[in-house]
């Protein structure tokens, strides 16, 4: 049986983090940060038990404790994988930050990065934007990767059933530690996707992926520029093109709610 331990009715006591050796400056760990408790929202912190097990982190062997010196999903889940998807803290570049991990599908430890919602706007929405909370699916939602202490090197994304459930269509791809801030400004071709859910193995506009500093859309497009922006928005994939095979062109992504992680 999966577990998850949470904190209820109690703050996290964070440890002192200093900078991590090899971090560039988008993700580091603060070395102004004091101990100091976690951020109690409505008396509940969504916050790992900091007496679970230690693990090593992704740096080369740092120790890294579930719910006070892990800095990311995965870090959590290499420590204990029989943890369930929920909402978990994180050591973040200025003391601790809830984010919603996915635990089971592809191997586990994914990062929720965003999310859409029916209907959703937002002013900020993308890569470092900052917007919404992981456990509230009734608003958009962006991390914002300025703030995590981690370096992500894959991206899962896909259609979203209800809540944090996927939909049909879920595919990876590896695009390496510095896409997320050598492609401020430009795309990159990510073809081919490695299909994760479904029988459409990835269309035409997920080709490319890029310009991470926008503020209105996590951007997927059929070419490396961004005249005609598509991807996720904050209330959904847009793919759509007339007459075009929904799984050759779209990924059978448009139209659809959906959620994009990173590990």
């Amino acid at each position: 049986m999966r577990r998850m331990a949470l904190l209820v009715g109690s703050a996290v006591v964070v440890l002192a983090c200093n900078a991590i050796s090899g971090l560039d400056g988008d993700f580091e760990l603060s070395t102004s940060n004091s101990s100091k408790p976690d951020a109690v929202d409505g008396g509940l912190t969504p916050a790992m038990d900091a007496g679970a097990d230690a693990s090593t982190a992704d740096d080369g062997g740092t120790p890294c404790t579930v719910g006070v010196s892990c800095r990311s999903c995965k870090e959590i889940h290499d420590s204990s994988p029989d943890f369930d998807s929920g909402v978990y803290a994180i050591a973040a570049k200025d003391g601790t930050l809830s984010v919603y991990c996915e635990m089971t599908l592809a191997d586990g430890g994914w990062t929720l990065a965003g999310r859409s919602t029916s209907g959703g706007s937002s002013s900020s929405f993308g890569w470092y934007s900052n917007t919404g909370a992981p456990d509230d699916d009734t608003k958009p939602y962006s991390l914002g990767l300025d703030r995590v202490a981690f370096r992500p090197s894959e991206i899962l994304f896909g259609s979203v059933s209800s809540g944090k459930g996927w939909g049909p269509s879920v595919y990876l791809k590896s695009l390496g530690e510095s896409f997320w801030k050598d492609n401020r400004d430009t795309a990159i071709a990510i073809e081919p996707l490695v299909k994760v859910k479904g029988n459409c193995p990835g269309g035409d506009m997920h080709k490319f992926a890029g310009f991470t500093s926008r503020t209105d859309i996590f951007f997927f497009r059929d070419q490396a520029a961004d005249d005609l922006v598509f991807g996720l928005r904050p209330n959904g994939w847009d793919a759509n093109k007339d007459g075009v095979d929904p799984c050759d062109y779209t990924s059978l992504l448009s139209t659809n709610q959906g959620m994009i992680f990173v590990r």
